[in-house]
């Protein structure tokens, strides 16, 4: 399958015209590859981003941890590695996160539990190592895992 490409480096004031409260990203299925931009986290309106079923590599920027506002994050299919970076931490309105079919390493991390009000959490394939933390009771309105 031939890649798409990359996205474009857009500057963040150059989105904020065009879209000053964009809510709703969705990238899905469009043979996107490099890493995914750490711009993306500058767009703090975002409460939907999807990046499904690309070719993004690399790690999970940082950045994507500015997203406040952020409810549903997904990043299945792609080929992402390493950790989960700690800012994600900060997604404390997170209701659904997507992380299948990837390449991630070590455990699912300890933070999980600063979602609380998470209630989708798709890890199927995500290549995390070990048990699922005993936090996750934390996440009282988990319905799908």
């Amino acid at each position: 399958m031939k890649s798409l490409g990359q996205l474009p480096e857009w500057q963040y004031t150059t989105l904020n015209g065009l879209i000053p409260s964009l809510e709703i990203l969705f990238l899905d299925v469009n043979r996107l590859t490099g890493k995914i931009p750490s711009y993306l986290g500058q767009i703090t309106t975002l409460r939907y981003l999807s990046i499904e079923n690309n070719m993004f590599s690399g790690t999970v920027p940082p950045e994507l941890g500015d997203l406040v506002n952020l409810e549903s994050l997904t990043l299945s299919a792609n080929n992402l590695s390493g950790e989960l970076p700690l800012a994600l931490a900060n997604l404390i309105r997170l209701k659904q996160l997507r992380l299948s079919s990837n390449n991630f390493t070590g455990r699912i991390p300890e933070f999980i539990q600063s979602w609380k009000q998470l209630d989708a959490l798709e890890i199927e394939a995500a290549g995390f190592t070990g048990p699922i933390p005993s936090n996750i009771s934390f996440l009282t309105s988990l319905t799908e895992l």
